[in-house]
């Protein structure tokens, strides 16, 4: 009876798949897609889908993604192409968006969650096309990607006042030289043409000299 009951117990142990190491999803391969994922480059970017009307939105995108991990974002899944992602999702301004990286479907760690990345997506002030801002460059509410709060047009300019008063009251000192940059091109640009139309008229005006000579 023994000898059965040993025999059915090795005949067991036969039946059972041997466990390959190299498909378990141990410390040091998940550690290895971390340190990938950490690696990865996230960047933003501004699109719109109407400039005339400032209808915009922000796109994320992935670079150097490992072909062993996939990333999942509000609920979809991605997988790199070519060590790339650009995420499929219009995204607000004054953000900061949580990236999911898990283990790719080629991996062991398939499916396990990896790593966190978060990107931070800034606010775009469209105010910062106004007129007025091509004079008062340190206006706060001039900054392309100022991230406090513009209710409207009367808002803006109603700041702006405010902010021209405390200059003359010289609670706000201009640095003159930033504000003069974009004026010197164009005093440069007006100063080469005058100079041009100088030049042309000297050599017109002693060609006509000559000529009058020579008739005589």
């Amino acid at each position: 009876m023994m000898k059965k009951i040993l025999i059915a117990i090795i005949v067991m142990f036969l039946l059972i798949p041997s466990v390959n190491a190299a498909n378990i999803c141990n410390n040091s391969k998940y550690n290895d897609l971390k340190q990938k994922a950490g690696k990865v480059k996230a960047e933003w970017s501004l699109k719109f889908e109407d400039e005339e009307t400032d209808d915009y939105y922000f796109e994320i995108q992935l670079s150097n993604v490992d072909s062993n991990l996939m990333v999942k974002f509000e609920g979809v899944y991605y997988q790199p192409v070519d060590g790339n992602i650009t995420l499929d999702a219009k995204l607000t301004g004054g953000t900061t968006y949580d990236i999911l990286f898990y283990g790719g479907y080629g991996h062991v760690c398939v499916e396990q969650f990896i790593y966190d990345k978060k990107v931070k997506v800034p606010v775009y002030n469209k105010y910062y096309k106004m007129k007025e801002c091509e004079k008062y460059k340190e206006f706060p509410l001039c900054d392309k990607w100022y991230s406090g709060s513009i209710a409207n047009e009367e808002d803006f300019y109603g700041q702006l006042d405010e902010y021209k008063s405390k200059i003359e009251k010289g609670e706000i000192v201009v640095d003159e030289e930033k504000n003069n940059d974009s004026i010197l091109p164009i005093v440069i640009a007006i100063g080469a043409v005058v100079l041009t139309g100088a030049v042309i008229f000297v050599i017109t005006n002693n060609k006509k000299k000559k000529r009058k000579a020579k008739k005589k």
